[in-house]
């Protein structure tokens, strides 16, 4: 090993960091159009969607700027 390997993301690691930059871009341009935050919804609602079926689910957090 060289020593970098530890600092490079993995493809999982960089799909879900992409992801929470994504929300989090999107959540702050719904509050700068003055419109309001869509309420959390639990993730077996939407798994239980066919169109959804045999996806790859996951978990991020977003922070929103103050």
């Amino acid at each position: 090993m060289n020593g970098h390997e530890y600092d490079e993301l993995t493809a999982d690691e960089e799909a879900l960091t992409s992801a929470e930059e994504a929300i989090e871009f999107h959540l702050e341009g719904l509050l700068d159009e003055g419109r309001e935050l869509p309420a959390p919804g639990a993730v077996a609602t939407y798994q239980a969607l066919p169109e959804y079926a045999g996806g790859v689910w996951a978990s991020v957090e977003a922070y929103l700027n103050d």
